[in-house]
C-alpha cells in the first residue's frame, strides 16, 4: 500500500496542512505518517566576540509540541490508516528515516506508536 508522510513543526498551520493531507490519503486510499518534528531544548548560536550562549528553548519545544499533538488529536482520531510519530531530529534527517516512522523504538531519534494516541 502507498504512503504518504507529512511534517508537523507546532505551528498553528498544521491543523490545515494535516486536515489536506488527510483528506488526500482518504481520496487516494492511501496510508499517512503524520512526524511532529521536536524542536531542540537548548540552542546555542554562533558566537558573538568569543562569546557562546545557550538559550533554554524547552518552554517553546513543550508549546509547539502540545500544539501539534492536539492537531493530529483533533484531526485524525479514529483513523485506522494514520500513524503519528514525533522525531527529535531536523526534518532533512527525518526524511532519511521515514521507514523507522512505524517501528516501536526509538530507532534513529523517532519515538512511534498507533494512532489510538
Amino acid at each position: 500500500m502507498r504512503r504518504a508522510v507529512i511534517y508537523l513543526d507546532g505551528s498553528p498551520n498544521d491543523r490545515d496542512s494535516l486536515s489536506f493531507a488527510l483528506s488526500f490519503c482518504e481520496r487516494m486510499n492511501t496510508r499517512l505518517s503524520v512526524v511532529l518534528i521536536l524542536e531542540p531544548e537548548e540552542i546555542i548560536p554562533a558566537a558573538i566576540d568569543s562569546v557562546v550562549a545557550v538559550i533554554d528553548n524547552s518552554a517553546e519545544r513543550e508549546a509547539h509540541a502540545a500544539l501539534g499533538r492536539q492537531a493530529y488529536r483533533d484531526i485524525c482520531a479514529g483513523k485506522s490508516f494514520v500513524d503519528y510519530a514525533e522525531a527529535t531530529m531536523g526534518i532533512a534527517a527525518a526524511l532519511n528515516t521515514v521507514d523507522d516512522v512505524r517501528s516501536n523504538s526509538r530507532a534513529s531519534g523517532l519515538t512511534s506508536w498507533d494512532s489510538e494516541t
